[in-house]
């Protein structure tokens, strides 16, 4: 991961709550071990064990900008991932990541 990504994760990561993280990790099910789950206790974590096990890549930020969006923080998709909410509804439509059912 270049610097550029590891400070856009940083800083998303520093503005995600406990409970948000924790959405966040029930959402990744399927993505992430049970192990790797006990192991997160801070979203730069769950961010790293994605980045990891190549769902967050430099090229492609498609399921961090699902995350967010599913946890409703709209605010960093748009002023961290320069997405706005209207063009994530029309991707998700296309390619989701994650089932509507979790």
């Amino acid at each position: 991961m270049n610097g550029n990504i590891q400070e856009v994760l940083l800083d998303i990561s520093e503005n995600i709550t406990t409970e948000e993280k924790d959405a966040m990790i029930f959402l990744c099910e399927g993505k992430i071990t049970a192990h790797d789950t006990e192991n997160i206790s801070y979203a730069r974590q769950l961010f790293h064990c994605l980045h990891k096990r190549g769902h967050i890549t430099q090229e492609d930020l498609s399921l961090l900008k699902e995350l967010l969006y599913r946890i409703r923080r709209i605010d960093l998709l748009t002023n961290k991932l320069k997405t706005t909410k209207e063009q994530m509804e029309r991707d998700l439509k296309q390619r989701a990541h994650i089932s509507l059912y979790r």
